[in-house]
């Protein structure tokens, strides 16, 4: 009884510190790229640059698309050259349009934490995730949701989880 019950706990709290720990090192990327663009006098630069592949790897376990923007430069004698800029790749950047776009995306991140951690102990959340559990699978590996496939086995899945209740009850 109480090792169900335990287990039961260790998965919302596996996922609860997972996301905690997301979103301390995104909110610390977050301070020291703010040190940068309001502090003259900032001397870690060295550790924003090499921060550069965890932001990536943070905002895209949050599934946080990267913003390509059309960007200008002067090359010589009045030509300009015109360009798509990475956000993510041009980080960490000062110039004003990319940093405003930047801070956008570590915010987009955080909120998407800062929900996962709400969400560990949600009650409905896990329900949700039960009942839509091959849907959430094919998302998961990358594969489109709404394909035939997935439906089928979703309403397989719910076949088997009716038998399942009605034989444990």
């Amino acid at each position: 009884m109480y090792f169900n019950l335990l287990c039961l706990l260790i998965i919302p709290a596996f996922f609860f510190v997972d996301s905690w720990n997301k979103y301390s090192k995104l909110d610390t990327i977050l301070d020291n790229y703010m040190k940068l663009l309001n502090d003259p006098q900032f001397d870690e630069k060295e550790w924003l640059l090499q921060s550069h592949e965890r932001l990536k790897d943070l905002l895209k376990s949050a599934k946080v698309e990267d913003i390509v923007i059309r960007a200008e430069r002067n090359v010589a004698y009045g030509n300009i050259e015109v360009y798509n800029a990475s956000v993510l790749e041009s980080f960490p950047s000062k110039q004003p349009r990319v940093s405003f776009l930047t801070l956008k995306l570590i915010h987009a991140g955080l909120g998407v934490y800062k929900d996962r951690m709400r969400n560990s102990f949600n009650p409905l959340y896990w329900i949700n995730s039960i009942i839509f559990f091959p849907r959430a699978l094919f998302s998961y590996l990358g594969m489109d949701s709404d394909k035939l496939a997935t439906k089928i086995l979703q309403g397989l899945w719910w076949i088997a989880l009716t038998i399942g209740v009605a034989l444990f009850k």
